[in-house]
């Protein structure tokens, strides 16, 4: 699994408090935490900006119309810039809407001679075990999660798919369902995520000429970060939020060691959030993680788990992604698998209607000796 560190600047408060960065970036490869080094598939320093960020990652994200599974998920604790990098301001956005925009510009231009794509996108929040859609009216009840019959992963049941045609439609609803996103206030974040919150779009494509068909996802995700109680005073429902985050978190980390040592359980089923992004980490997918970095002193205990999860992340060697791809003589196939399925279940109906029919009649009109039941019931199927 790939990753990528970045290094968020001293804010206002830890340079006024006389904060010192405790953290040093010697190469795009290469940090420093203390007494502690460590090496990464890329680092950027705190002078990074938003494009250079993402052209890292764009390769990654285009693939999705290719037919492969992708997940981008931002990494780190309460405070070290994760909503930064997926949703940024929008005179200079993160990830989630560049993303969208390379897709749709080579879905528009690249590709609008050979291929058709149809894509919607869902927006959801994880808050306190309960999965909620951000693109309703009202929260309600939280939806449920039922496995998938073919392959890994689970289905989110009655969540909102809206079809989009361009990175601007998709910007809208991301603000239309951003505002409904769970925030609050603790002694280290002003305005603190309370949820895990995923933008995931779904494309259905097709080449024009072979017939091939492909399905791509690509989940983007901005996890709440983790929270040490002891720093941010947390009390009540703030309490309550604080303990379900560290714990999906812990879900996820426990998921992630399952990954790097291979084994034959991966416990996907302990959260609601490694559920939903069970076919986006599994073996099939592609994934990447940015591990947002606070650099101050303050943090240099949450800063070095951070690392230490990072280095777990590395450490996982995904299978050879596999694409979803039906070709026009699967559609064929599937048609006559559908066809014979119709006419057995027609001829099931007219037997199970035959022998009702034998029941009921057997009941008004007494068998004669030289009537078999099993000929009775022959009649009705008749």
């Amino acid at each position: 699994m790939n990753e990528a560190r970045w290094v968020k600047p001293l804010s206002p408060a830890d340079v006024k408090g006389g904060q010192q960065e405790f953290l040093k970036t010697s190469s795009d490869r290469h940090i420093v935490c203390g007494t502690h080094a460590f090496d990464f598939d890329r680092v950027f320093g705190p002078e990074a900006k938003q494009p250079e960020l993402f052209e890292d990652v764009a390769g990654l994200v285009t693939s999705m119309l290719d037919g492969y599974n992708v997940c981008i998920f931002a990494y780190g604790q309460t405070g070290a810039g994760k909503t930064y990098t997926m949703e940024g301001p929008r005179d200079d956005p993160g990830i989630n809407f560049r993303a969208l925009n390379s897709l749709f510009h080579c879905i528009q231009s690249e590709r609008a001679a050979d291929y058709r794509y149809d894509v919607t996108a869902s927006i959801v929040e994880v808050y306190n075990e309960s999965v909620v859609d951000l693109l309703k009216e009202s929260r309600g009840d939280g939806l449920e999660l039922t496995k998938q019959e073919k392959g890994g992963g689970f289905t989110i049941q009655g969540l909102i798919e809206e079809q989009v045609s361009s990175a601007e439609e998709v910007r809208d609803l991301m603000e239309r369902g951003f505002q409904h996103r769970s925030t609050g206030v603790h002694d280290i974040n002003s305005h603190s995520s309370r949820s895990h919150c995923l933008l995931i779009v779904n494309v259905h494509g097709q080449n024009v000429s072979s017939g091939l068909k492909m399905t791509g996802k690509l989940t983007l995700c901005d996890l709440a970060g983790s929270e040490r109680i002891s720093k941010t005073h947390a009390t009540g429902l703030t309490l309550t939020e604080a303990q379900n985050i560290n714990n999906s978190l812990l879900s996820l980390g426990n998921v992630i060691s399952a990954l790097v040592t291979g084994g034959s359980h991966v416990p996907y089923r302990n959260s609601k959030l490694t559920m939903i992004l069970q076919d986006s980490l599994g073996g099939d997918a592609k994934a990447l993680m940015v591990c947002n970095l606070a650099p101050s002193s303050v943090h240099a205990s949450e800063t070095l788990s951070s690392l230490q999860f990072a280095q777990k992340v590395s450490a996982v060697e995904l299978r050879t992604p596999r694409r979803n791809l039906e070709d026009a003589e699967s559609d064929k196939k599937k048609a006559m698998m559908k066809k014979s399925a119709a006419l057995a279940e027609d001829e099931g109906g007219v037997k199970r209607t035959g022998r009702a029919t034998s029941e009921r009649t057997s009941k008004a009109v007494p068998q004669s000796p030289t009537t078999s039941g099993r000929g009775f019931f022959g009649f009705g199927g008749r």
